[in-house]
């Protein structure tokens, strides 16, 4: 199993200390103890040490503590073009905005919509 990230020691024990990381590590590790199927498919689960499945499991906390901040804002931006718009129905919620929100808010509703059942499993 290889992981795009390099994380030293001291780095991890940094996270470690960060109160956000944490949260949101306990709350993943709460999510995968009452999940009915394991995090790792059987091969993985018999093919990978548990060192590797410790390092899969910080690099996926890693990845979701950075992505959950931008989900709230779009949600929260979705909101804020909902109470904007004209109550037509089909109506693009990029339309509530212009110039450089537009496409900030285009592009993250694209990469969180496509994205959506990754970032909420564990």
């Amino acid at each position: 199993m290889a992981s795009p990230f390099h994380i030293t020691r001291h780095e991890q024990v940094e996270l470690e200390r960060n109160e956000a990381f944490r949260v949101m590590r306990e709350q993943l590790r709460r999510q995968e103890c009452g999940m009915e199927r394991p995090s790792f498919c059987a091969g993985h689960r018999h093919s990978c040490t548990s060192t590797e499945q410790e390092t899969y499991r910080l690099h996926r906390d890693i990845i979701h503590t950075l992505l959950v901040p931008l989900f709230l804002i779009n949600h929260q931006a979705e909101r804020i073009a909902a109470r904007t718009l004209p109550s037509q129905k089909g109506a693009e919620p990029e339309r509530a905005f212009r110039g450089e929100a537009r496409s900030a808010f285009a592009w993250l509703n694209c990469i969180l919509t496509e994205e959506h059942d990754w970032y909420l499993t564990a």
